[in-house]
């Protein structure tokens, strides 16, 4: 389904995907979210004692992280977030699903996979502007190198094979860390390559698509 939100958070994206259910969940999944996101150890003792617990609405969510003195700004969400986390996955959403996301921050979830669309990736290069003959002929070099590649990703996915996912992973690389005469293009191109396991997450999921556009 499509629906324009009034909140682009982590929160707004976790209540979405639990795809019309409104509880929250307290389980071991929830619990190793709110522990990688670093909440402190007394609300964390606190929520782990709940043993499975599930709260069936908002409002039971809040009365009672308030009745364990869970108040600070920061902890309620991590707490939220983790138990929105362990919703999803309690009505079956597998940690093995793909996100395939813009990169903005809310879609990256601890426990579920996330891979990065293609396209909004090339808008790093594609909105460069070359000051110069050299520069404008780099740029048009890395983006037709940057499509070819693209090209290729989308043959793997109908036949994939361990030796053409070994030969696109060096071929990221190649392309990925190309000094050009352009110092802007370089670092986009740097920022990209810092991304490899999230733009290559398709070698490993062939099924998933390569941008959600």
């Amino acid at each position: 389904w499509f629906q324009s939100t009034d909140s682009k958070s982590r929160i707004n994206f976790l209540e979405l995907l639990r795809a019309g259910h409104g509880d929250y969940v307290v389980n071991e999944q929830a619990l190793s979210y709110m522990l990688a996101l670093k909440l402190p150890q007394a609300p964390l003792a606190r929520l782990a004692v709940l043993d499975e617990r599930c709260l069936e609405s908002r409002a039971q969510w809040e009365a009672l992280l308030a009745e364990l003195g869970i108040r600070e700004k920061r902890h309620v969400r991590i707490a939220t977030e983790g138990a929105l986390l362990g919703s999803v996955l309690e009505h079956g959403v597998k940690p093995d699903m793909v996100v395939v996301s813009d990169d903005a921050g809310q879609f990256n979830l601890l426990l579920i996979l996330h891979a990065l669309c293609w396209v909004h990736a090339e808008r790093t290069i594609n909105k460069l502007v070359g000051f110069n003959d050299e520069q404008r002929e780099a740029l048009e070099q890395i983006r037709t190198r940057i499509w070819d590649f693209y090209d290729a990703l989308k043959a793997y996915k109908v036949t994939p094979s361990d030796k053409k996912k070994a030969a696109l992973q060096v071929q990221f690389d190649d392309i990925f860390t190309t000094q050009t005469c352009f110092a802007t293009l370089n670092a986009a191109l740097l920022r990209l390559h810092k991304n490899k396991s999230e733009l290559l997450l398709v070698l490993d999921h062939p099924h998933i698509p390569l941008q959600n556009n």
